[in-house]
Order: C-alpha cells, then structure tokens, then sequence
C-alpha cells in the first residue's frame, strides 16, 4: 500500500538513494542539498511509502520567482514562506516502484497544498519528454528555461491558479461571448505519433473518462494509455487499433497507393470471431453502446465507467463489421441467384 507524509532529517538516507536512482549526478540533488533544504523548509517535501519503505519524493521551495532560476537550487536560504509560487525542484520515484500512479499521486498532493496555502501557482522546470505529462495536470509550456541545471535543456512549465479561477467565469459572463465555431469531421490527418497521441487523449477527455478507466474499458494497461497519449513510438499496433476502436476511432489508407478493387478487399478480409472482455468495471456503469441480442449481450465496447464501488462483470463483443459483410455478402449472392432465374425463363 502507498501513503504519502512529510519528510524529516531521518529520511536523508532514503531521499538520496531515490534521488541518485533517478536523475544523473549532475542534475540530482546531494545529501548536503537535502539536508540544507529540509532545514529550511521541511513542509516543502512530501515522501511516497510502500509499507514503510520511502519509494518516491517530491520537493520544492516557495519564493516569489515565477520561474526556476538556478539560484534557487543552490541556496535553500532563499526560501520565502510567504512568496507566490511553489516551485518544484524534483519529482522521482525509484525505479522498482515505477508505473504504478505514484509520481501522479505525489504531483496532485503537492499541488493541493498550494492551493491550500493560498499560492498563486506551482513552477517547474522539465525536460521536452515529460511536458505531456505535466500537462495533463494544469501546466503550461513556457518556452526553454534560463535554467541550465546540470547542463540538460530545460523548459519552464506553470501551473497558474489564478489563470484557471478566471477562466471558470460565471455563465452570465461566458454568454456575452461569441459563440465559437466547432469544426466536426470525420476524417483526420496525423503526422507522426505525438499527434495520434493527442487525438486520441482529446477523445477521452471529451468522454469524461480517467486515463485508468479508459485503460480498463480499453483492455490495456494504464501504461501503455499513458505512453500512448505522449506519443511514444510502441511496436504494439494491435493495441493501438484496439484503443482507437474502443474510442469510436480508425485508421484509414490515404494517397495513390490506396486503391483497391472488391475482388482485392474480399481476399484481404480477416474473419474475425467473437473476442470476450473480462474486466473490472463500476457499479452504475452507463448503458453499453448498441442494441442487445436475444441472449442478453450487449454489442458494442464498455465506455464511461464512473468512479464509485468495483465490480467484476464479462463483456462479450459481437463484430459488427464482420456481420454487414455478410449480409451484403447474402444479398449479392440472393440477387445473382435471381438473376440467373431470370436467364433460364
């Protein structure tokens, strides 16, 4: 079981061995620097426990730069308990505790305080890999750091309270706005792998699900959603299309190369059976999508779980497709057999 607590002067041990595991020596903090930093400002650390053994932390100062500056990592005497912005200097988790939600939960707890505390906002600094990542949590992407911690490239990331208050405006205030102009289609072109990404994370925010429910309704791991949506380069295609159909979704063959005739498409067919989903769901789950068959299975995937006691229940999925090729299938072969009653008349 995972619990978060605060961190004292005993944890030193524990906090540079998590922290040498993560990050390069240049870029990690020493024991002297935690120690410095506990010192000052002890409230600024949060521990991760699994039975009582620290697998994660997360630290930072409050101050009332609105940006990292490399300063603040070298004097833990600059420290403002009444500063704006609560800054974060490192975030990790051991490698042997990793995937499992835990740099999330240490992320959202540090958040939280702030705003409790009445800060403005919460500042880091990340390298270019782990923006989306932030991003799913408020931030904002300001351009590449001054910082040069380490001698990595930095990016400034910001989560402004204040900014997100005034965006929440009154209804009365958002009807005097003109109305914005929604473009709806059903074909879209993607680049690379980034931007499915960012589709396919669009999608399920428009459907109101967390990344955990969606990777169960998905029949894939939490990880692989989450790498998924980042646009990291993954040979499991499979699962790709599997998500991108959970989601209403598909790909399509576009250009000059995509041109097939019926005698070519009929002998790529794939038959497919009918393929059982067993997964943890929720009670008050929504209404499965599509019609019911005599046997009491629903066609269609389970989408919109919602958060509330967990239940075990099988889905089994009918292939629709499969079942319109072979009613077309039936009537071309009803209307060739008519065809030919026709000629021997």
């Amino acid at each position: 079981m995972i619990a978060l607590r605060a961190a004292t002067l005993r944890d030193l041990d524990a906090l540079t061995a998590i922290e040498a595991a993560s990050f390069p020596p240049a870029e990690g903090a020493s024991r002297e620097s935690f120690e410095a930093r506990l010192k000052a400002f002890p409230e600024g650390f949060l521990i991760a426990e699994a039975d009582g053994t620290p697998v994660g932390l997360i630290d930072g100062m409050v101050t009332n730069c609105e940006t990292i500056e490399d300063r603040l990592y070298e004097d833990a005497r600059l420290h403002d308990p009444d500063g704006a912005w609560q800054s974060v200097f490192g975030l990790a988790v051991h490698p042997d505790w990793r995937r499992r939600g835990i740099a999330s939960d240490l992320l959202s707890a540090f958040i939280e305080k702030a705003k409790r505390e009445g800060r403005r906002g919460v500042m880091l600094t990340c390298k270019e890999r782990l923006i989306p990542f932030y991003e799913r949590f408020g931030f904002e992407k300001r351009g590449v750091s001054e910082s040069v911690h380490g001698g990595a490239v930095w990016y400034d990331m910001t989560l402004n309270f204040t900014k997100k208050a005034k965006a929440e405006a009154s209804p009365a205030k958002r009807r005097r706005t003109a109305p914005r102009s929604v473009m709806r289609t059903r074909y879209i072109r993607f680049g690379d792998a980034e931007e499915l990404g960012a589709l396919i994370r669009t999608r399920r925010a428009r459907l109101g699900m967390t990344l955990g429910d969606a990777a169960i309704c998905c029949g894939v791991g939490r990880r692989f959603l989450l790498d998924l949506e980042s646009g990291k380069p993954t040979a499991q295609f499979a699962k790709v299309l599997q998500v991108l159909d959970t989601f209403g979704m598909g790909l399509a063959l576009t250009g000059t190369g995509a041109s097939f005739t019926e005698e070519d498409l009929q002998e790529a067919t794939v038959e497919r059976g009918e393929v059982v989903w067993e997964a943890e769901f929720e009670k008050g789950l929504p209404d499965l999508p599509g019609e019911e068959t005599g046997d009491g299975i629903r066609r269609g995937r389970p989408i919109g779980a919602k958060k509330i006691s967990p239940v075990t229940c099988k889905v089994t999925v009918v292939d629709l497709k499969r079942e319109e090729r072979e009613r077309r299938k039936a009537e071309r072969g009803a209307k060739v057999e008519t065809a030919e009653d026709e000629k021997k008349k």
